[in-house]
């Protein structure tokens, strides 16, 4: 994620809010991981050996990006634990903290058709073209196609009922990470709630920086991530 928004040139756009906290909250998850990557392989021998893991890499590789050109950068195996925690930190961020930035946030852009039209009644207008306001209204979709929009937009943007968040809230009935532990020793365990005192310091410094701005910017505070994505 560093990388992604280092080679689009954002890394360093003020007020880029998505940005600043997306990088923080991987850089939480990805001390995480790798605490525990290290607590579960003593050496990257065991890593090289473990087959179910493996299995996992050929899976991925061979099954779920089949057809797609290197495997989308998904590698065939994994010889080392700094590797595996990279790999393991890229799928926890994509399930959890990069849904969130995207999939919750879909009935602020769809909900107002003209916005976001999710059909065009007209052909796109061509060099020359003369666009006028009628042309504009006549391109939008019906009242129907935009009421759906709307319902389905509104629909997705919803919380599970079952979902756990990096933060919960007894109150509003959220489950939090200690909600996802089972079976784990006490060193995976501190971990874990290691991880919980770091999302809280996220939490904080996001409802301090908001208080400064005049639109609020809280989509990755931590108590609106689910852990993961629900289907």
């Amino acid at each position: 994620i560093p990388d992604w928004f280092k080679n689009r040139g954002t890394s360093s756009v003020p007020g880029y809010y998505l940005c600043e906290d997306a990088l923080e909250l991987w850089d939480c998850l990805s001390q995480y991981v790798t605490e525990v990557v290290e607590l579960t392989y003593d050496n990257d021998n065991e890593v090289k050996s473990d087959t179910e893991l493996r299995d996992f890499c050929r899976e991925i590789t061979e099954c779920g990006f089949k057809g797609f050109k290197d495997a989308c950068g998904f590698p065939s195996k994994i010889s080392n634990r700094s590797k595996l925690a990279e790999y393991l930190t890229v799928i926890i961020f994509n399930v959890s903290v990069y849904h969130a930035s995207v999939n919750f946030q879909t009935i602020k852009y769809l909900g107002f058709s003209p916005a976001a039209p999710s059909v065009m009644t007209m052909r796109p207008p061509r060099e020359g073209d003369v666009i006028t306001l009628e042309r504009i209204l006549n391109s939008l979709p019906s009242k129907e196609v935009a009421e759906f929009t709307m319902g389905l937009s509104y629909n997705l943007g919803q919380f599970s009922p079952i979902e756990n968040f990096y933060l919960g809230d007894r109150s509003s009935g959220k489950g939090d990470l200690m909600n996802e532990t089972m079976l784990v020793g006490k060193k995976q365990l501190k971990s874990i709630k290691k991880l919980g005192r770091e999302m809280h310091e996220v939490k904080s410094r996001i409802r301090s920086r908001n208080k400064t701005l005049e639109i609020p910017y809280d989509v990755l505070s931590p108590d609106e991530i689910p852990t993961k994505t629900q289907t």
